[in-house]
């Protein structure tokens, strides 16, 4: 970096007024970005220059070193909201994938909040704001879990990463004296490579051609089964959290494709995209696997789950590790105050391919829909002694199906019907070409340990549960400052 702020220097960007001491522990150039706005001047709206020096800067330094990738900064947003995310909200300086991209949340990479001035009121309320707008870019941007942000107070420039596990944020450096701290922020954000930025890299982004000649964009994962490699095309999204501090729930409908003895067969599937506790010993896989052997009707059946590997850089070729929230939790190992929880990226094949309760068809239909969640639950406790934990609307789905039960013997047993009237109900229940799936057992929990259990889906390997008071959750975006540059990406 040092080189950097020399080259700054050498084209005039930056003005050195004083030299370093020799010989100085700690050296460090005083001087001024004379190209820079008044940012600690409370009325005046900087926003447009701050955008071309921001620009300048980066730029420059691209022309001198050639980086990896430059986006550009914009204040388009400022005036205009942005369409795809359904919220009227509006960015101070926006920062795009690519050049040139769509006035849309979904072509976003990050955005800066900006105040004229440092008051205690201010930073909590930017705070604030900054996460309510975090919320926005990341629900519309499915394979997107993480998200550096830029928070300027007067002259005082802040990195702020949000993920689902909290949020952490580096001290205020000050633009003008401290340099090469600024100039970390601004190129790390504006040159890391999307793997970086924490997009999910397990999935391929690319472009496919129909049999009508349009071009599309495509989403593809490839997992690994036994001994053979799957391909799962996700076609659409099914349901991704709005919530900044959760499990950043994603859901697709995929196709998958196999090699199996006839050839290359295909079905569809749903796939679940979130961040688990790996302490947690019952893993959703694991509760799936339980269900699936029971065979336990109205449950999603269990394909595959993996916890998703990423390359690590080291000097270990090939060398990959779990992607996690850990490289932020790392940094707050000594506050205990605050805590910030660590989840890793878990993916889970299951089908069928279900949608909301939502949308039922007819009155019947939502009637029956509501008898299979309660025989499904039912039979889970009873059979399995598996405790779900976490019924709610978005957990309750619908599914097409051919063929299903009839709850005759359920109907029998809690139905004050007499056995003449019970047949023709039975006969209506069989004929309802939807069926509800009861969904999300990532909050499951055994009631008493079942019988010797086989499955040939080999689930997340179990490992300590914690205590309660290790796993007691909270309902805030914690933040601690951490007063090192080892944090800038």
């Amino acid at each position: 970096m040092e080189q950097v702020l020399n080259h700054c220097i050498d084209k005039g960007l930056y003005l050195q007024m004083v030299n370093p001491a020799s010989g100085s522990s700690e050296e460090k150039a005083v001087g001024y970005w004379p190209g820079a706005p008044q940012l600690d001047v409370k009325p005046t709206a900087c926003e447009g220059l701050l955008v071309t020096f921001f620009n300048l800067v980066v730029g420059t330094i691209n022309q001198a070193c050639v980086m990896v990738s430059v986006r550009v900064w914009s204040t388009d947003s400022a005036s205009c909201p942005l369409s795809g995310g359904n919220v009227m909200r509006k960015l101070d300086l926006s920062c795009w994938l690519t050049p040139g991209s769509k006035f849309d949340w979904r072509h976003l990479t990050t955005f800066a909040e900006v105040k004229n001035h440092i008051g205690k009121d201010n930073k909590r309320s930017s705070y604030i704001e900054m996460a309510s707008k975090v919320s926005c870019l990341l629900y519309a941007q499915d394979g997107h879990h993480a998200t550096p942000c830029l928070h300027i107070l007067g002259s005082q420039i802040y990195l702020m990463v949000f993920d689902c596990g909290g949020s952490l944020s580096t001290c205020g450096y000050d633009i003008n004296h401290n340099p090469r701290e600024f100039l970390h922020i601004l190129i790390s954000v504006m040159s890391t490579p999307h793997n970086i930025l924490r997009f999910d890299t397990s999935i391929n982004w690319g472009k496919r051609s129909c049999e009508d000649g349009k071009v599309v964009d495509m989403k593809e994962l490839k997992i690994e089964m036994d001994t053979s490699t799957c391909t799962i095309e996700l076609k659409r999204l099914l349901f991704i959290s709005d919530n900044l501090f959760s499990q950043g729930t994603m859901v697709w409908e995929g196709m998958m494709r196999a090699r199996g003895t006839g050839g290359m067969q295909a079905r569809k599937v749903a796939m679940k995209d979130s961040w688990i506790d790996p302490l947690r010993k019952y893993t959703e896989g694991k509760m799936l696997s339980i269900l699936d052997v029971y065979k336990v009707e109205g449950i999603p059946t269990l394909v595959h789950e993996e916890q998703v590997k990423v390359p690590y850089p080291s000097v270990i070729e090939g060398l990959q590790l779990n992607s996690s929230t850990h490289f932020i939790q790392a940094y707050l190992a000594h506050y205990k105050t605050n805590p910030y929880y660590l989840r890793v990226l878990s993916h889970i094949v299951t089908h069928p391919v279900s949608d909301l309760i939502t949308a039922f068809s007819c009155l019947g239909e939502l009637l029956v829909a509501f008898l299979d969640y309660i025989v499904a639950h039912k039979n889970a406790v009873e059979i399995t002694h598996v405790l779900h934990c976490n019924i709610s609307l978005f957990n309750l789905l619908l599914a097409s199906v051919t063929q299903r039960s009839d709850h005759l013997e359920f109907i029998q047993r809690m139905s004050s019907l007499s056995a003449a009237d019970q047949t023709p109900l039975c006969t209506r229940v069989a004929s309802v070409k939807q069926q509800g799936v009861l969904a999300d057992w990532g909050y499951a929990v055994p009631m008493a340990e079942p019988t010797t259990i086989t499955s040939s889906v080999t689930p997340t390997p179990p490992v300590e549960e914690p205590t309660q008071a290790e796993s007691k959750s909270s309902n805030f975006v914690p933040i601690m400052p951490v007063n090192s540059k080892d944090i800038l990406l």
